[in-house]
C-alpha cells in the first residue's frame, strides 16, 4: 500500500519548468491551419494534414537547425509511411496485428539511436494504428492519404523554422551561464564567489536534471551543456588551488558566460597550453563552439555500419532492456488490436493507442504512466462532455482544438496527467471534428481503462522487470563493459573488438532505460545527476578511444595506446566497483605520460566520470 501511494504521489508532482507556450502556439495553428484550409477547399485528408502536423510539432524539441530537422524530417517520413501502412493493413484483421507487432518492434528498437528516434517511433506507431481504423478501398486512397500526411508535415516543418525555434533548454543555459559569470569573480579574487560558484553549479545540474526528464533520451544539445557544466566544475577547483586571482582568465570565463547565454562563440577566445586551466578551458570553449553551431561539432568520418547496423546488433539479445521492451509493445499492441477487431469495438483505435502510450520498459513506471493517463483522461471527458454540450458547429469545435493543442504541447514538460488531461478533449474533437456525438466522450473513457488495465497485465505478466537497484547496477555493468572495450580494443583482434563494442552497446542501453525511469520519479537526489554524467562521459570515451585505435592501426602503431588502454580498463572496473558497492573509488595509479597524441581526448571523460562518481 505504501508503494502504491508512492506512485500516486510521483504521478502527480509537477516538473520545474515552465510551461512551452510558444511552441503550444505553433502546435496550434499546424493542426488548426490544414483543418480550416481543408473546410474551405473542401479537402478529402484535411484531418490528416492536421494530425501529422500535431505529431511533427510534438516531435520538435527544439535547439540548433540541424537537430530540428533531424527530428521532424524522420517524424514526417515515417509518418506517412505508417499512415500508407495503415490504411492498407487494416483491411484484414490478421494482416492488422502483423503489421501492428512489426512496427511496434521497429519503434521499440528506435530507441538505440536516441531520443529523436524514439519520438518517431511512438509518433509513427500511433498514426499507424489510428490509420487502420479508417482502411483504405484502394492503394491509390492509401496514397492520397499518405501524401495529405506529407503535405500537413512539411506545413509544420515551415511554420517552426518561420516562427523561430522551441528554446527547450534556455533555463538551464542561464543557469549554466550564471555558474561561469560566478567563476569569473573567483578569477578576480572576490572572496564571497567561489560559495556563489558552487550554488550556481548545483542549481544548473537540478535544471539539467530536470529538463532531460521530459526526454526519451539525451540529446546532442544537452549533452553539450553538460560538458560545460563539468568544465565549470572542475574549473572551480582548479582556481580555488590558485595562489593568486587570475584576472587574464576572468575575461575569457565572461565571455564563455555571454556565448552560452547569447548562443554565439566568438573564435578569439585563446589559453595558454602552459596553464594548469588550460584543458578544461579548452573542453568548454570546443563544447561552446558546437553548442552554438552545430556543424562545428566534430565528427568522424560517416560508416553507415557504425552509425546503423551497429546499434541494432547490439541490442539483439535477451539482456537488452531495449529488446525485451518493444516486443513487451508488439504483443499487448497486436493483443489490443485483435481484441478490438474480434469485438467490433467502436474506435477499438483508442485502447490500443493507450496501450502503447502507457507501456514503460518497468512496471512500476507503467503504473505511474497508466494513472496519469487514467485520471487525465477522465477529468479531460468530463470537460470534453460540457464542451460538446455547447458546441454546435464545426468551426466552434475547431476553436476549441486550436486552444486544446496549444495548452497539449505546452504543458507536456510540466506533467504527463495535465498532458492527458488536455489532449482527450482535443483528440476527441480533433478526430470527430464534423460529427458532433457526445457517446464519443464516454467511449474514449471506457477504451482507455480497458487499454490502461491490458497495459499494466502487460508489464507485470510479459517479462517484468523491477528497477528496484536497477540504476546502480546497470551503470556499473555499463563502465565493467566499457572496462572490457579498452582493455580489448589494445589486446584483441577485430572480431572481439566487435564483439566487446557490442555488450558495451547494449549495457549502455539498459542503463539509459534505468535512468529514464529514475528520472520520472521527479527525485531530487544527487545519484541521478550523476548517473547522466557517467552515461554521457563513457560514451565520449569510447568514441575517443575508438577513434585513437584507428588512427594507430592505420600507422601499424596500435602498441602506443596499450599503457593507456590498460590504465582506463584498470581505472573504470575501480569505478564500477564504486558504484556497484555504493562506496568511494580507490584510484591509486597515475595517468600515464602522454605518448600517444591527444591523450587528454581520452583521459578527460575519465576525469569526468571518475568524478560523477566521487559525488555519490
Amino acid at each position: 500500500m505504501q508503494r502504491f501511494r508512492t506512485h500516486i504521489t510521483q504521478a502527480t508532482q509537477v516538473a520545474n519548468a515552465r510551461p512551452a507556450y510558444a511552441a503550444g502556439l505553433r502546435a496550434a495553428v499546424a493542426t488548426v491551419g490544414p483543418l480550416l484550409a481543408g473546410s474551405a477547399l473542401e479537402w478529402p485528408n484535411a484531418a490528416w494534414m492536421g494530425l501529422a502536423g500535431f505529431n511533427v510539432a510534438l516531435a520538435d524539441k527544439g535547439g540548433a537547425l540541424r537537430t530540428r530537422l533531424g527530428a521532424m524530417i524522420p517524424a514526417t517520413f515515417y509518418g506517412t509511411l505508417a499512415v500508407i501502412a495503415g490504411a492498407l493493413a487494416g483491411r484484414h484483421p490478421l494482416s492488422a496485428v502483423i503489421v501492428i507487432a512489426i512496427w511496434a518492434i521497429g519503434a521499440g528498437i528506435a530507441r538505440t539511436y536516441g531520443a529523436p528516434a524514439t519520438g518517431t517511433g511512438v509518433l509513427s506507431l500511433a498514426t499507424l494504428v489510428i490509420s487502420m481504423e479508417q482502411p483504405a478501398p484502394t492503394l491509390l486512397a492509401a496514397l492520397t492519404r499518405g501524401r495529405g500526411v506529407l503535405a500537413g508535415a512539411a506545413f509544420a516543418i515551415a511554420l517552426s523554422l518561420l516562427l523561430g525555434r522551441f528554446r527547450l533548454y534556455a533555463p538551464a543555459r542561464l543557469a549554466i551561464a550564471r555558474a561561469y559569470r560566478a567563476l569569473a569573480a573567483v578569477a578576480r579574487g572576490e572572496s564571497s564567489a567561489i560559495a556563489e560558484a558552487r550554488a550556481a553549479i548545483a542549481e544548473s545540474r537540478r535544471t539539467l536534471t530536470q529538463l532531460r526528464r521530459g526526454l526519451n533520451g539525451e540529446s546532442p544539445r544537452g549533452e553539450r551543456l553538460l560538458v560545460l557544466l563539468e568544465s565549470s566544475d572542475r574549473l572551480a577547483t582548479l582556481l580555488e588551488r590558485e595562489p593568486a586571482p587570475r584576472p587574464d582568465l576572468a575575461a575569457i570565463l565572461l565571455a564563455i558566460a555571454d556565448g552560452i547565454e547569447r548562443e554565439r562563440y566568438s573564435a578569439s577566445l585563446n589559453t595558454s597550453s602552459a596553464d594548469p586551466l588550460h584543458d578544461p578551458l579548452v573542453t568548454a570553449l570546443t563544447a561552446l563552439r558546437e553548442l552554438n553551431d552545430e556543424r562545428d561539432a566534430e565528427r568522424p568520418r560517416f560508416d553507415f555500419r557504425a552509425a546503423y547496423i551497429a546499434p541494432v546488433r547490439g541490442v539483439l539479445t535477451w539482456h537488452s532492456a531495449v529488446l525485451r521492451h518493444a516486443l513487451r509493445v508488439a504483443v499487448a499492441a497486436g493483443i489490443a488490436s485483435a481484441i478490438t477487431r474480434a469485438l467490433h469495438v467502436d474506435r477499438g483505435y483508442w485502447l490500443t493507442l493507450t496501450v502503447v502510450v502507457v507501456l514503460q520498459p518497468y512496471t512500476s513506471a507503467t503504473l505511474q504512466r497508466g494513472l496519469q493517463r487514467i485520471v487525465g483522461t477522465i477529468g479531460g471527458a468530463v470537460v470534453a462532455a460540457l464542451l460538446l454540450s455547447v458546441v454546435h458547429t464545426p468551426l466552434q469545435m475547431m476553436a476549441i482544438v486550436f486552444v486544446g493543442a496549444a495548452l497539449t504541447v505546452a504543458l507536456l514538460p510540466v506533467n504527463y496527467g495535465l498532458f492527458a488531461f488536455v489532449l482527450t478533449p482535443t483528440f476527441v474533437m480533433l478526430a470527430e471534428v464534423h460529427a458532433l456525438d457526445r457517446h464519443l466522450v464516454w467511449l474514449r473513457v471506457s477504451n482507455t481503462l480497458f487499454g490502461a488495465m491490458l497495459a499494466l497485465l502487460a508489464a507485470f505478466v510479459l517479462w517484468p522487470a523491477s528497477e528496484r537497484g536497477r540504476l546502480r547496477d546497470d551503470v556499473a555493468a555499463a563502465l565493467r563493459a566499457l572496462a572490457e572495450l579498452a582493455r580489448c580494443t589494445v589486446e584483441c583482434d577485430d572480431e572481439q573488438i566487435a564483439e566487446a563494442r557490442r555488450d558495451f552497446a547494449v549495457a549502455l542501453e539498459n542503463a539509459n532505460a534505468s535512468l529514464q525511469r529514475a528520472l520520472s520519479d521527479h527525485r531530487e537526489g544527487a545519484a541521478e545527476e550523476a548517473a547522466m554524467t557517467v552515461l554521457i562521459y563513457s560514451r565520449r570515451f569510447a568514441a575517443a578511444f575508438t577513434r585513437l585505435a584507428h588512427a594507430a592501426a592505420r600507422e601499424n602503431d596500435r602498441l602506443r595506446l596499450a599503457a593507456l588502454g590498460r590504465y582506463a580498463a584498470a581505472m573504470l572496473t575501480e569505478l564500477a566497483n564504486a558504484v556497484a558497492h555504493e562506496r568511494p573509488p580507490v584510484i591509486r595509479e597515475e595517468p600515464p605520460p602522454h605518448a600517444v597524441a591527444e591523450a587528454e581526448r581520452i583521459l578527460e571523460p575519465l576525469a569526468a566520470v571518475a568524478a560523477a562518481v566521487r559525488r555519490v
